[in-house]
């Protein structure tokens, strides 16, 4: 995970929100618990548009799972709470639009301070 793939998921979120049916802390839920609910039977590496054929893989840094967009999508979530008791704003339009404009400010550097490590050792030779 990185900033670009938490501002994806905040950008499409917010698209999404407007349609008068959900607020963007909604879109932001529905979309971590629909990532989510892939996960149920193990991480997977892809699916099918249909979802008729799905792929598994070990998690990789050359390739993204359903782990690793489920992870994306609470830290997204988790972004927006942390940005609204900041700013100390309701869940109202007004407190929306201040999130969401404050997150892109921010660039979203602060999403992820400690990023996990992988160390890849299929080169090593003994």
């Amino acid at each position: 995970m990185n900033r670009l793939d938490v501002e994806s998921v905040w950008r499409e979120s917010w698209l999404l929100a407007p349609d008068g049916v959900s607020t963007f802390y909604e879109t932001l839920t529905s979309a971590w618990r629909t990532a989510r609910s892939l996960n149920a039977g193990g991480s997977l590496s892809n699916i099918s548009r249909s979802s008729s054929s799905h792929g598994f893989a070990q998690p990789s840094s050359s390739h993204r799972t359903t782990v690793d967009a489920e992870r994306t999508n609470l830290a997204a979530l988790r972004y927006y709470e942390a940005l609204q008791s900041a700013l100390d704003v309701e869940q109202d339009e007004a407190g929306e639009l201040a999130i969401y404009n404050e997150g892109l400010a921010r660039q979203f550097v602060d999403v992820n301070p400690s990023p996990e490590i992988f160390t890849d050792f299929t080169n090593l030779r003994a």
